[in-house]
């Protein structure tokens, strides 16, 4: 959710439901009222391990406590004097609330028809059928007694009226030790985290220094504020990882060598992503350059060229670890390379321009090709023998290593756009018609058509010269079964452009585009994308604190990290937005990570919230697609402006998040009574990342500040 510049208030809420969830928790006899006044929280602490099992707090007030007793229990209160009323449940079909005398109550009591159970002068309890609840459920300040599938209906007992009852439901208990995690939160050590993230002080994060002016997702500072988080939570001992997700680069080339496993794609902005496992991983390579790399070729896994707009032309001989710039004598765009040897290479671009290179891609003198049209691609098949093609038709041919070209008949004046050949004479070429001209001896070329008209950017074949493939416009795809002659529509439905096919053999294949990377590995039949594996893009940054007994069942606190303004790409420091929910997270993970919980807890930092809540789509994807148990999801977004008195926090829940709302409320009036916790229905409300779990089925709901939503 957008917001300003503020100051954040109500971190300490964050902490009380996770430990209360998975606490020891203890059934009782009776249901008692205890006047706290005169008494105080440490008498009953006290009160509260002596007693044991016998007396378990339930909920409270600023002056009423709420018990779950057995007869035990009863008798240690009498013996310390303490006066009290005992409520005897014996009817499991209705809920339990603490509410303040408020505007409203009485309507809110009219319409869900609820009793009144004990009357006092500041607050109310009250008996009520869940089905006609939801008119409590809007009260600002209220707090349900008991759990869900508790035994509820009551009726008032005097201290001495002691009856036989059933025993209590299980129900949340005080613990010290969950109250000195909350206390634990320092307001010196969030106000110093959030001047780091929002650019006030310089941070080092990967040994370099930064100051963190903006946190828009499209910016490289978002991406430095993803690796800190990670940084941090790595420092607090929890295993974390990223995940990448959203990589929309568009890849203009992908190439292979040494069978299936070392692959290279490039592509605009000077992007350069390699794998070494067949697509399971893909890293970024470091070019240097913010311009578009138009094709990539190396003739073995460590030596190759790029080249690109402007004349640019990159050099390796180490793999990509090192991309070196080669002497390039034009300024034309340079559209395709290709090497002959491990020296030799050719490459071919705009206004007829073909260079050659003899040490590698590191020095380049210009040829004479005898046309001044655009050159869109280039292949050798030895080392004499050479086509190039492009603009109106133009097909141009050496015998000589490029030292002279001559023209060769062509069957058409549409864009030749790609050419490659298998073997020394069987070749093709992929024109913006449709079309593919195929060639049985390099000199005569014939027009065949295939089944769609979208431009085809690319052509390739394997080794067998049977099948071959061709890609293009609006996801166009088109596959031949022998050598050409004949193709079958394949095509996507997608309106995006694909750039680039290369397959290896007949089975591993490989296309790419405007945002996407797709491998294959039955010929093309089926498409899996391997955008998720490549290691740049957008980052979501998670860190996990195991289960002790039942990992499997998850708890996620988390918080989008990105922020948006009216100059992101330079401004957007988001400390309310979300820099709060952000450290609201990471100060969860610091103050629980000492302790042992029965069920696993994640700490998730969204990036791309302001975009349509992509990082927060990607996750709650992944985890379901995987089928992960998620018992409940914290969302924060916006805790911290303060601008009225008494501050409150909404807790906004759909159909599915009630119960899990209503723990949080619960502990929030257990551990923080000087927090108003308001919980509101709005199932409708979608601007920010817990609807990404409500899409998915999983409990979820947003703590954000004083809310008109």
């Amino acid at each position: 959710m957008m917001g300003s510049n503020r100051i954040f208030l109500l971190f300490f809420a964050l902490f009380v439901i996770f430990p209360v969830f998975v606490a020891a928790q203890g059934g009782a006899t009776y249901l008692i009222e205890v006047n706290l006044e005169g008494m105080g929280r440490d008498a009953l602490s006290a009160l509260e391990r002596e007693s044991g099992e016998d007396v378990k707090l339930a909920g409270r007030t600023a002056t009423t406590a709420f018990l779950h007793v057995s007869s035990a229990g009863l008798r240690s209160l009498s013996g310390h004097g303490i006066e009290f009323a005992v409520i005897t449940e014996e009817d499991v079909n209705l809920e339990y609330y603490i509410v303040d005398r408020q505007l409203g109550l009485e309507d809110a009591l009219e319409w869900s028809q609820a009793e009144v159970m004990l009357e006092c002068p500041d607050h109310l309890l009250i008996s009520v059928l869940p089905s006609n609840a939801f008119s409590i459920h809007q009260l600002p300040s209220k707090r349900r007694l008991i759990p869900a599938d508790a035994p509820a209906a009551t009726l008032g007992l005097s201290g001495s009226m002691l009856a036989e009852a059933p025993a209590l439901a299980p129900a949340f208990t005080y613990s010290p030790a969950v109250q000195a995690m909350v206390d634990s939160v320092s307001e010196s050590r969030l106000y110093m985290l959030m001047r780091e993230l929002t650019g006030e002080t310089s941070v080092t994060v990967g040994g370099e220094n930064y100051t963190i002016d903006t946190r828009y997702s499209p910016t490289d500072l978002c991406k430095v504020a993803g690796r800190y988080l990670k940084e941090r939570f790595e420092a607090l001992g929890l295993q974390t990882e990223l995940q990448y997700f959203n990589f929309r680069a568009t890849l203009k080339s992908v190439y292979f060598t040494g069978g299936s496993q070392n692959g290279w794609a490039v592509g605009r902005s000077g992007i350069i992503i390699r794998t070494e496992d067949g697509g399971e991983v893909w890293e970024p390579q470091v070019s240097g350059l913010d311009i578009a790399l138009n094709d990539v070729f190396m003739f073995d896994e460590y030596t190759g060229c790029i080249v690109g707009n402007y004349g640019e032309i990159l050099w390796t001989v180490n793999g990509g670890e090192t991309w070196n710039s080669g002497n390039s004598p034009t300024g034309a765009d340079l559209n395709k390379v290709h090497f002959t040897d491990v020296n030799t290479a050719y490459c071919c671009g705009m206004n007829g321009v073909v260079l050659k290179s003899t040490d590698g891609g590191v020095n380049w003198s210009s040829l004479s090709s005898g046309t001044s049209r655009d050159l869109y691609g280039i292949v050798f098949v030895n080392s004499t023998d050479g086509w190039a093609v492009g603009e109106s038709g133009k097909i141009i041919r050496t015998t000589n290593s490029g030292n002279s070209w001559t023209g060769v008949s062509s069957p058409t004046t549409d864009e030749l756009l790609d050419v490659v050949f298998v073997g020394e004479t069987q070749g093709w070429i992929s024109t913006d018609a449709g079309k593919v001209l195929k060639t049985e001896d390099g000199s005569v070329w014939q027009q065949v058509f295939t089944p769609v008209t979208e431009s085809l950017r690319s052509v390739c074949f394997a080794p067998n010269g049977l099948s071959g493939w061709a890609c293009g416009t609006n996801g166009a795809i088109v596959k031949s079964y022998d050598g050409g002659d004949t193709w079958n529509d394949m095509s996507l439905t997608i309106e995006a452009m694909l750039w680039d096919i290369f397959f290896a053999n007949t089975s591993d294949g490989w296309y790419c585009g405007t945002g996407y990377l797709y491998h294959s590995v039955n010929g093309g039949a089926d498409w899996e994308n391997q955008s998720p594996n490549v290691l740049d893009g957008d980052v979501n940054v998670i860190a996990t604190l195991p289960g002790t007994t039942s990992p499997e069942e998850i708890y996620i606190i988390c918080g989008h990290y990105d922020d948006t303004s009216n100059n992101p790409y330079y401004d957007a420091p988001g400390a309310d937005d979300n820099g709060t929910g952000t450290l609201a997270t990471l100060e969860a993970a610091r103050a629980l990570r000492a302790h042992e919980f029965e069920s696993t807890i994640r700490f998730v930092c969204f990036s791309r919230e302001e975009q349509g809540l992509v990082g927060s789509h990607a996750y709650a994807s992944m985890i379901a697609l995987r089928g992960d148990s998620v018992a409940g999801v914290i969302n924060f977004d916006m805790i911290g402006y303060v601008d009225q008195v008494p501050e409150e926090l909404e807790v906004l829940y759909d159909d599915n998040s009630y119960a899990f709302s209503l723990a949080f409320e619960e502990a929030a009036g257990l551990y923080v009574p000087s927090l108003s916790c308001r919980l509101r229905y709005n199932p409708s409300l979608r601007a920010s990342d817990h609807a990404s779990f409500w899409d998915r089925g999983y409990p979820a709901f947003c703590g954000i500040e004083d809310s008109p939503l």
